[in-house]
């Protein structure tokens, strides 16, 4: 007589990435379709294609998306058998992904000193993590690990942090602290929410509160990874951003 497998109630990876990118998506579109830039800086208008409310309600769902993506890459990395080619598939994808991601948001494929894109910030957060896991395990077994043991795991992360600010990645230095608290508080969900809303009131953003929806998905998370399709997703980030602008630009 056989068993029945239980299967655990939740989402798989597979769903989760199909929240963050519907979410991100929606996001996408307001960025393309409703606001134009006068510059690399936050300073844009509304184009006169969407209404104000159309907008933000568009612009606070699409806040959704990045924790979900925060959580994947820490549990891409537990569940990884190659973290360096995991963190060289983020990077080439960070490079494919510039050229539309400065389209969309300035009209423009290269301009110096404007944002880039969020799968820089996935990419260093994804080594601060390495790292600060390396020494974590390294020195788990000691009674008291001393600072000192601890301290460049923290530290290269910390720089890690601070490279995303300068290079003016998207999220900044907190996109790698959101990645860095999925990672400190993993199996600790309360710990987490307060992480992670203490870091969105430093953002200083009311909007960015919406992100902490995401949580909802991420704590019914099943363990399980679901459908394949990994390069589906990789792919999909410039090809929909190619998409918006091409569309925006065929409108009159």
């Amino acid at each position: 007589m056989t068993e029945n497998k239980v299967t655990k109630f939740g989402f798989s990876t597979f769903w989760l990435k199909i929240i963050a990118i519907i979410t991100m998506t929606i996001d996408h579109f307001a960025v393309a379709f409703g606001i134009v830039y006068i510059d690399y800086k936050d300073v844009y208008y509304l184009s006169g294609n969407m209404k104000l409310e159309t907008y933000e309600i568009m612009r606070s769902v699409g806040r959704v998306a990045f924790p979900i993506f925060c959580f994947l890459i820490v549990e891409g990395f537990f569940h990884t058998r190659n973290v360096i080619k995991y963190a060289i598939r983020l990077f080439v994808f960070a490079l494919i992904s510039q050229i539309p991601f400065s389209l969309v948001l300035y009209q423009r494929p290269f301009l110096k000193g404007g944002d880039i894109n969020v799968y820089f910030t996935l990419f260093l957060g994804l080594f601060a993590v390495a790292f600060l896991d390396f020494y974590y395990q390294k020195y788990k077994n000691e009674e008291i690990p001393g600072i000192s043991t601890l301290a460049p795991g923290a530290v290269i992360a910390f720089i890690a942090a601070l490279v995303a600010e300068f290079l003016h990645t998207d999220y900044g230095a907190l996109g790698v602290i959101f990645i860095l608290l999925f990672y400190v508080f993993r199996k600790k969900p309360i710990l987490l929410c307060l992480g992670l809303t203490t870091t969105i009131l430093l953002m200083g953003n009311k909007t960015e509160l919406y992100a902490l929806i995401a949580l909802i998905p991420i704590l019914l998370y099943n363990d399980k990874k679901g459908p394949g399709l990994k390069y589906f997703f990789y792919l999909y980030y410039p090809l929909h951003l190619t998409l918006l602008y091409i569309v925006n630009q065929c409108l009159p």
